[in-house]
């Protein structure tokens, strides 16, 4: 049975319970031993907790790192996690880079977007009242999981969300400065269909800086979000569309 598409798994990985710095460290030490992962992360992070939870907790924070897609199945770093490495000693870079990746690889762009929907609706924000429109929006978040609360604490790292962690506000500027798109654009997101949305947010987390094939947009979209394109359709369905909005350029070869 295919995995469920949802929030990022957290529990266990929120700034309060871990310093991703550290963590990073850790897998860096430990590559391709999940063992070994969660030794370091029980001692360095939960020693002080009862002894018959650590393991759990740490096992917890392994698994939240693969759902965040920082380590794969085999403990290894993906090209985020080397990234993010890359940059442990530079805090305001390392999670704004986070931040990106979140926003634009795992949906938290749609977090936003329900967010700021709700607001403008004035419709009164509650965990419970979150949870039940990012379910309707096809993206799963179970009663009680701190699926939300990781999340938020990453971005307000970035400075997307205010430090308070009751807080839903939202910085515009910030997100717009971090995954590169303006406000009105990213409001327009919301009428795409799933192929143009796939499409788009694969193109930002490709951070192309010049021209890039099409195909090769269109295989990272396949593999990040599980849509599948029709190579004939592909510029009147999703490429054109997105043109004609101002998110990017097509240039077609004869």
């Amino acid at each position: 049975m295919p995995k469920r598409k949802g929030l990022p798994f957290g529990s266990q990985f929120s700034p309060p319970q871990v310093n991703l710095p550290g963590v990073l460290e850790i897998i860096k030490n430990n590559e391709g031993s999940q063992q070994n992962i969660e030794s370091a992360i029980r001692s360095k992070f939960f020693s002080t907790h009862a002894a018959v939870s650590q393991a759990k907790l740490a096992n917890n924070t392994w698994l939240s790192l693969k759902d965040y897609k920082i380590i794969n199945d085999k403990s290894n770093f993906t090209d985020i996690g080397k990234k993010l490495y890359d940059l442990r000693n530079n805090p305001e870079k390392l999670y704004e880079i986070f931040a990106r990746h979140i926003l634009v690889t795992l949906d938290g762009l749609a977090v936003i977007e329900v967010i700021q929907d709700m607001a403008q609706s004035v419709e009164q924000i509650t965990l419970e009242s979150l949870r039940k429109r990012i379910n309707e929006r096809g993206l799963y978040f179970p009663a009680g999981g701190t699926h939300f609360s990781s999340l938020r604490g990453w971005l307000s790292l970035a400075e997307v969300f205010d430090k308070d962690s009751t807080s839903y506000k939202i910085h515009k500027n910030v997100v717009e400065r971090i995954i590169g798109i303006k406000q009105d654009f990213i409001d327009k997101i919301g009428t795409f269909s799933q192929e143009q949305k796939a499409y788009i947010k694969a193109l930002a987390a490709l951070g192309a800086s010049d021209w890039i094939p099409s195909n090769d947009v269109r295989s990272h979209a396949e593999k990040l979000y599980g849509v599948s394109f029709s190579e004939k359709s592909l510029p009147i369905k999703v490429l054109f569309p997105l043109r004609d909005v101002g998110l990017m350029l097509v240039w077609l070869f004869i």
